[in-house]
Protein backbone atom coordinates (compact mmCIF):
# COMPACT_ATOMS: atom_id res chain seq x y z
CA UNK A 1 0.00 0.00 0.00
CA UNK A 2 2.89 2.56 0.82
CA UNK A 3 4.49 1.97 -2.48
CA UNK A 4 1.47 1.98 -4.39
CA UNK A 5 -0.01 5.54 -2.64
CA UNK A 6 4.35 7.02 -3.35
CA UNK A 7 3.83 5.64 -6.88
CA UNK A 8 1.09 7.19 -7.37
CA UNK A 9 1.85 10.67 -5.86
CA UNK A 10 5.16 10.39 -7.63
CA UNK A 11 3.32 9.73 -11.05
CA UNK A 12 1.18 12.77 -10.27
CA UNK A 13 3.93 14.90 -9.96
CA UNK A 14 4.56 14.82 -13.16
CA UNK A 15 1.54 16.37 -14.29
CA UNK A 16 0.35 19.51 -12.98
CA UNK A 17 -0.48 18.00 -9.20
CA UNK A 18 1.78 20.21 -7.05
CA UNK A 19 -0.22 20.65 -3.93
CA UNK A 20 -2.54 18.35 -2.10
CA UNK A 21 -5.49 20.71 -2.98
CA UNK A 22 -4.97 19.40 -6.74
CA UNK A 23 -6.24 16.18 -6.27
CA UNK A 24 -9.44 17.20 -5.54
CA UNK A 25 -10.03 17.62 -9.45
CA UNK A 26 -8.13 14.46 -9.95
CA UNK A 27 -11.02 12.67 -10.64
CA UNK A 28 -12.21 14.52 -13.95
CA UNK A 29 -8.31 15.16 -15.14
CA UNK A 30 -6.83 11.18 -14.39
CA UNK A 31 -9.65 8.70 -13.48
CA UNK A 32 -7.94 5.76 -12.78
CA UNK A 33 -5.18 7.63 -11.08
CA UNK A 34 -8.42 8.51 -8.86
CA UNK A 35 -9.54 5.57 -8.60
CA UNK A 36 -6.36 3.84 -7.67
CA UNK A 37 -5.25 6.44 -4.96
CA UNK A 38 -9.38 6.36 -3.48
CA UNK A 39 -8.70 2.29 -3.10
CA UNK A 40 -5.41 3.09 -1.68
CA UNK A 41 -6.45 5.34 0.58
CA UNK A 42 -9.42 3.07 1.84
CA UNK A 43 -6.80 0.11 2.47
CA UNK A 44 -5.12 2.27 4.90
CA UNK A 45 -8.47 3.33 6.35
CA UNK A 46 -9.19 -0.09 7.09
CA UNK A 47 -12.67 -0.96 5.01
CA UNK A 48 -13.93 -4.22 4.92
CA UNK A 49 -13.43 -6.14 1.38
CA UNK A 50 -9.52 -4.46 1.11
CA UNK A 51 -6.02 -5.65 2.16
CA UNK A 52 -5.39 -3.23 5.18
CA UNK A 53 -9.06 -4.43 6.85
CA UNK A 54 -7.75 -7.95 6.11
CA UNK A 55 -4.65 -7.27 8.21
CA UNK A 56 -5.72 -5.20 10.79
CA UNK A 57 -8.93 -7.81 11.53
CA UNK A 58 -6.04 -10.87 11.95
CA UNK A 59 -3.86 -8.89 14.09
CA UNK A 60 -6.35 -8.22 16.51
CA UNK A 61 -7.44 -11.57 16.98
CA UNK A 62 -3.52 -12.74 17.26
CA UNK A 63 -4.04 -10.21 19.79
CA UNK A 64 -7.04 -11.51 21.76
CA UNK A 65 -5.81 -15.06 20.94
CA UNK A 66 -2.75 -14.44 23.04
CA UNK A 67 -4.93 -12.78 25.88
CA UNK A 68 -4.26 -9.12 25.20
CA UNK A 69 -7.85 -7.74 25.97
CA UNK A 70 -7.15 -4.27 26.67
CA UNK A 71 -6.23 -3.24 23.13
Amino acid sequence: MTIDAFAIVLALRQTRVKYIADLGALAKTNPISAITFSITMFSYAGIPPLAGFCSKFYLFFAALGCGAYFL
